[in-house]
């Protein structure tokens, strides 16, 4: 009969066997968060290169606090000073190091720690790299003891495991990154993608669009060029070069193909690279993402495509399809239950990852996307 592990064994085991999933990863940090008698326990990685520090990893934590902290508070964390003079391994308390009375008058603690119900927080230097650093962050709720001599030195005890956990678990995530955008974010989608340049040249399709190219004739490839058929001349390479920034700011477009009667309409929506999908852009120019649709035989959930395009979160692809439903900031927030604070810095986020400036633009994108305005319901 199998011996049951002693609970420090239990956690070693599930910190490396985390390392290859994600939900294996967050099942880790749960029983860490148990073991320390911390209802929230995040992975924080600080860029030394914009001395920005964000979450990106975290169990306990509504992801509406994440999401603001990540876009807007990282900024005033006024940990971020301690970042790089903590040993690895080392301790930062914000109670030790920062003090009671640095804590009433920070605005930081004032305005977002203390209201989203922490009193305390708690971070280990993990790992240091030329450009990054990794910390354990923990948090206590208020009414929660603070945290003492006594607790940093019980929990270092399993630091090391947690740092190599760490090291193999961030390797791991670059080598997913570098399999390429096709395998990360192309092949997710249940829809056809195309990666062009201006010139229409296929630089990355998916399996999906490889399977309609070759159902639809009307999506004809010639020296590795897309080039629908049945538009007037120059339609298509208008709509890329729009999209790729040629003509102005880049711009999202579409068109539907003529097609015989008893096929289904064929419809290319062409949009800007979307930024979370820049980093695989091998290329180093402008390029377009086309999407090739059967528009009566595709379903995709629209939060689910706003998430995988844009890599908005479930919370801010909420508040984008709210404000393309006609709701002000003001209204989404009587509705969630957010401060109105809180949905403006979900708004800013959103624009800076679909890559528009102003409502107005989103609503256009959203449009070609065929998201469901107010008026469609």
């Amino acid at each position: 009969m199998r011996h049951k592990l002693a609970p420090p064994e239990q956690l070693t085991s599930q910190l490396y066997e985390g390392t290859l999933t994600d939900e294996g990863w967050s099942d880790a940090l749960r029983s860490i968060s148990s073991v320390t008698q911390s209802p929230m326990a995040s992975i924080v990685v600080f860029n030394k290169q914009t001395a920005t520090n964000a979450i990106r990893e975290t169990v306990g934590m509504a992801s509406e606090v994440m999401d603001v902290y990540n876009s807007h508070y990282h900024q005033f964390d006024e940990a971020v000073p301690f970042a790089e003079s903590i040993p690895l391994g080392g301790w930062y308390l914000d109670q030790r190091d920062l003090g009671e009375q640095k804590i009433r008058q920070s605005a930081y603690y004032q305005d977002f720690v203390l209201r989203n119900d922490v009193s305390t927080v708690l971070c280990n230097r993990l790992v240091s790299t030329d450009t990054t650093e990794a910390f354990l962050s923990f948090q206590r709720r208020l009414r929660q003891p603070h945290y003492t001599s006594d607790d940093l030195s019980n929990f270092s005890r399993f630091v090391p495991h947690v740092q190599r956990a760490v090291r193999i678990r961030m390797h791991m995530q670059q080598l997913t990154e570098k399999a390429g955008l096709a395998s990360l974010v192309l092949d997710q989608l249940h829809v056809a993608l195309v990666v062009l340049d201006e010139q229409s040249c296929i630089l990355m399709t998916n399996a999906e669009a490889e399977r309609l190219m070759q159902r639809r004739p009307q999506l004809a490839v010639r020296q590795g060029c897309l080039q629908p058929a049945g538009l007037r001349a120059g339609h298509f390479t208008q709509l890329l070069r729009s999209a790729c920034g040629k003509q102005g700011p880049a711009l999202a477009g579409g068109v539907v193909l003529p097609t015989a009667q008893e096929q289904a309409p064929l419809q290319i929506l062409v949009l800007p690279l979307p930024a979370r999908m820049q980093q695989f852009n091998r290329w180093s120019r402008p390029l377009a993402l086309a999407l090739l649709s059967e528009p009566h035989s595709v379903h995709l959930e629209h939060q689910y495509l706003l998430q995988q395009l844009y890599g908005l979160t479930p919370a801010e692809s909420r508040v984008a399809l709210a404000l393309n439903q006609g709701e002000v900031p003001k209204q989404i927030a009587q509705r969630t239950g957010a401060t109105a604070g809180t949905v403006r810095i979900q708004i800013k986020s959103i624009f800076a990852k679909t890559g528009v400036n102003r409502q107005a633009d989103l609503i256009r994108l959203m449009s070609v996307l065929n998201l469901p305005r107010l008026d469609a319901r």
